[in-house]
């Protein structure tokens, strides 16, 4: 968690993004990024299986 906040905090100062705005990009990573792990290893699986 505090990963994503660094590299969102990093992002921020580099655009130059309102606080608001960087608030709304650490709030949609967490998500994206527990979604992708679990994600991509359900669709190895079930292309193992031919589904």
């Amino acid at each position: 968690m505090n990963l994503i906040k660094s590299i969102t905090h990093l992002f921020s100062k580099k655009s130059k993004l309102k606080d608001s705005e960087a608030q709304a990009l650490a709030d949609s990573l967490p998500k994206s990024v527990e979604l992708s792990v679990p994600n991509s290893k359900a669709k190895r699986r079930k292309q193992k299986r031919g589904y």
